[in-house]
């Protein structure tokens, strides 16, 4: 049996403060700090090194699905089943000997335009920000002109998440986007243009999370049907797949299925969830989240049933699992910091696990 063991990473903290389902987490550029948003009608601004707060956002809508922080740091957007994005302007005001930061929140921007939920957010620069949802379409908005820019149409199902590419030198201001949806198709966006300028056949199921590859060219896709795979934007086509129910034999993953949890109550935003706990079965765990080691030589893979799986990317390998050791629910979100030192889970069970080597 291959043990899940050889990779570890440590439990470095625990945040805790949230009274609902995390449901998304998103880091500052600075690689200290994250923005978690909760059903519990609050995003918070965690020190990740000390485990503090550094700020309480309370939400119009207590029923968030999204939620993203701007490259400066200076606000932050929110969007889930109200159908509004919403931005938030946070100033932090220092106080004397700057040993403490005082932030000031008043909401900047109300953009609405959407006709159905808001899946997912993302800035594109300090000022303009795109957005997903379940009326099939994207929109890019921009705050100093209070308004939409463009929309974008071309999918045949609701558009559950995005991701943004970045330029040639790195930087995170691209014209270039990337969209999956229900229909199991990922598109390609220019920023420039209405249509999609690309387009891959994924899965027929639904694509549940995206992420841009650290080579800027290619990106992966998770889906409902538990497998990621990695397309390359200059071949067109699909490189590589990555099952997990193809290597269940290999290796005893029966320790990291969630408890049961009979405290829960049901709530509309089930009604959409990213995730169907009943529909999952011990052969297909859908994938609900990933990320990238900052080289992409290790993929962090959060499943269904399984908690976070660590990949090899190069050889196709299972070489480590956080799994459930940390979290005593469902593990629905992981993420890299941008320097690539810190991962961080989030969970049903309310709490942000940050794992160090």
């Amino acid at each position: 049996m291959l043990s899940p063991d050889r990779f570890n990473l440590k439990l470095y903290n625990t945040l805790r403060g949230h009274q609902n389902k995390i449901a998304q987490i998103r880091w500052n550029s600075n690689s200290r700090h994250i923005l978690s948003a909760s059903q519990d009608g609050y995003m918070i601004i965690w020190d990740t090194v000390s485990g503090f707060k550094k700020h309480a956002i309370s939400l119009e809508n207590q029923w968030v699905l999204a939620c993203a922080i701007a490259p400066n740091g200076e606000s932050v957007a929110s969007g889930g089943l109200d159908n509004t994005l919403t931005v938030y302007n946070i100033k932090p005001r220092n106080y004397q000997y700057g040993v403490q930061d005082q932030y000031q929140t008043s909401i900047k921007s109300l953009f609405k335009g959407h006709k159905a939920y808001i899946s997912d957010c993302d800035y594109i620069s300090n000022e303009k920000l795109i957005t997903s949802s379940g009326d099939m379409t994207c929109i890019m908005w921009d705050i100093n002109k209070g308004g939409k820019v463009r929309d974008f149409v071309d999918h045949i199902g609701d558009v559950l998440v995005l991701a943004k590419f970045s330029d040639s030198q790195g930087h995170p201001e691209s014209p270039i986007f990337v969209s999956g949806s229900s229909d199991g198709y990922a598109k390609i966006w220019d920023l420039r243009c209405q249509f999609a300028v690309q387009s891959f056949p994924v899965s027929n199921s639904d694509i549940n999370c995206i992420k841009v590859f650290p080579d800027n060219h290619s990106f992966m896709t998770g889906s409902d049907d538990g497998i990621i795979r990695l397309f390359d934007m200059r071949s067109d086509c699909e490189l590589s797949n990555y099952s997990l129910s193809a290597n269940l034999h290999k290796l005893d993953l029966s320790n990291l299925r969630p408890p049961v949890s009979g405290s829960y109550s049901g709530s509309p935003i089930d009604q959409i969830s990213r995730v169907d706990s009943t529909s999952s079965s011990y052969d297909t765990p859908g994938v609900v989240s990933l990320d990238f080691s900052r080289s992409g030589r290790l993929l962090y893979s959060c499943y269904s049933d399984y908690g976070c799986i660590i990949w090899d990317t190069l050889k196709g390998n299972i070489v480590g699992a956080l799994g459930m050791a940390g979290h005593l629910n469902k593990v629905n979100q992981v993420s890299s910091s941008p320097d690539g030192l810190i991962i961080c889970t989030a969970s049903w069970d309310q709490t942000i696990k940050v794992w160090s080597v």
